[in-house]
């Protein structure tokens, strides 16, 4: 495929499902906690019902592309999923649903051991490891004393390694992976149990393949380590992506620094902007943010489209909407839009407002919006009601090719273009 020559991996709706299975205890058990013949009597005729099967989604509609020579990081908290991906990604097992495609050989270290015989000497799991990335006994044979060097466990090369520590095993398992110079190389948390020298070594190492082109994914918890070799970072959470893009933005979210928002949101009973009380004639009920992908984002060059639903307790025909936008250390507003006719009786009515956002630079934003009334020269006058960080989104700083950044990328105070404002 054409297509695909530019890159290293791609993940196209892949999904995870196990099953896991809860023993519950059957009510009628509870009269024999004793160990009794007419307690084992009821052990044996209720325990059919003793045990609960349930599916659990490891991994939830994940779709990524990786491009060749990116060293691309992967966080969460424990549980998110990012082992389980690391594993499809190795071919270890296989998605429920979906597809993965890579071009180029592949070594993975996803966990201490995982690639040796422990039976097998150091040496012989070397030529081992050779052989399933392809290489012959004299491709090994060129780099074996650069792999003995690396991993510093000298007379014990030929001692089996069902012997050695978890540091020998991950200082020999690094050294092959990276002598052996695989096309993408994929390293779970395993380094974080060799000593600060050698994690050192294995952090340039990494840094120097990726200059090579060759393509990296790294699952850590040491934002340092993102921080330095990643250019993009993935966050995933409750196994799904929530995040893919800029590593100091990723670290943010995966901190809690930036709260994710929803594309939709009940405000019917949220607090209201900085305890703005309104004159209560019309509230905001509802917030949802239209045309965005399942991250949050909005199709790049597209305008920003949100709908909101008011209900008024009174008729109000002349009102002014006005949307406001917060994140990435901007503040941004568009003058008020005055619409005619919008509350004509009581009732509850939806509109969308339709905002040009190129003046923003990449990142994630809340929204919110504010409802005036309107002065007798069509002005925004006294606040009605005001929802702020009811919905979120983020800005892409490149296309799904890679291509088309976003133009402008500016601080502070931002004003927008006016929002076009439809009845919906």
């Amino acid at each position: 495929m054409d297509d695909a020559a530019p890159y290293a991996l791609r993940v196209e709706g892949v999904s995870k499902k196990y099953i896991i299975k809860t023993e519950l205890k059957h009510p009628k058990l509870k009269e024999y906690e004793d160990r009794s013949v007419y307690g084992r009597m009821a052990q044996k005729f209720y325990g059919k019902l003793r045990t609960q099967k349930k599916d659990f989604w490891a991994l939830q509609d994940i779709n990524i592309d990786i491009r060749k020579g990116e060293c691309v990081g992967i966080i969460g908290k424990n549980g998110a999923g990012k082992s389980t991906l690391l594993k499809l990604l190795s071919r270890i097992t296989e998605p429920t649903a979906g597809r993965i495609s890579v071009w180029g050989s592949l070594a993975a270290m996803l966990e201490v051991g995982t690639g040796f015989n422990a039976e097998l000497t150091g040496r012989e799991n070397v030529y081992l490891n050779g052989a399933i990335l392809g290489m012959n006994r004299a491709q090994v044979d060129e780099r074996f004393q650069e792999i003995l060097d690396f991993s510093e466990i000298g007379q014990f090369i030929d001692t089996p390694v069902k012997r050695y520590s978890s540091g020998m095993y991950v200082r020999l398992g690094f050294a092959v992976a990276a002598t052996l110079n695989p096309d993408i190389m994929i390293i779970d948390e395993v380094l974080a149990v060799g000593d600060a020298a050698f994690r050192k070594k294995c952090e340039d190492r990494m840094e120097r393949i990726t200059n090579q082109g060759n393509t990296v994914l790294l699952v850590s918890h040491a934002m340092a380590n993102i921080r330095r070799l990643c250019s993009r970072c993935i966050v995933l959470e409750h196994g799904r992506i929530i995040f893919d893009g800029n590593p100091e933005e990723a670290i943010r979210i995966y901190e809690g620094e930036s709260k994710v928002l929803p594309v939709r949101a009940d405000v019917s009973g949220a607090s209201r902007w900085g305890g703005l009380k309104g004159t209560a004639e019309i509230r905001v009920k509802s917030f949802e943010l239209l045309g965005a992908d399942d991250k949050n984002a909005i199709p790049i060059g597209e305008k920003l489209r949100v709908k909101f639903s008011a209900e008024s307790q009174v008729p109000l025909p002349d009102v002014c909407f006005q949307l406001q936008i917060w994140g990435q250390g901007i503040t941004a507003s568009a003058p008020t839009a005055a619409v005619r006719n919008a509350f004509p009786t009581a009732g509850e009515y939806s509109y969308t407002l339709t905002q040009e956002v190129e003046s923003l630079r990449p990142g994630w934003y809340e929204l919110g919006v504010v409802i005036h009334k309107t002065t007798q020269d069509g002005k925004p006058g006294t606040v009605i009601d005001g929802v702020r960080g009811a919905v979120g989104f983020r800005i892409l700083e490149t296309d799904t090719a890679g291509k088309v950044p976003f133009r402008p990328k500016e601080w502070g105070v931002v004003t927008l273009p006016a929002a076009v404002v439809d009845k919906y």
